[in-house]
């Protein structure tokens, strides 16, 4: 609000992207958590993999596909 008022226009952008992008990870954790049979276990192999690199997301994210497709 602070911002707004006093014509930090740019920093509210920032901050609300900033915002997206925290949702959109939260969103995708849920959906990781829900269809997988691991459960937020999944999700914390999945954040612990994603520290690690790409190779290892994607490689991760075969696995849950095949879980789910089970």
């Amino acid at each position: 609000m602070w911002a707004l008022e006093n014509g930090k226009h740019e920093y509210c952008k920032e901050q609300l992207t900033e915002i997206e992008g925290k949702m959109y990870t939260r969103n995708k954790c849920i959906r990781i958590a829900d269809s997988s049979s691991g459960g937020w276990e999944t999700v914390r192999q999945y954040e612990n993999e994603s520290a690690n690199g790409a190779e290892s997301i994607v490689a991760r994210y075969r696995e849950i596909a095949a879980e789910v497709n089970v």
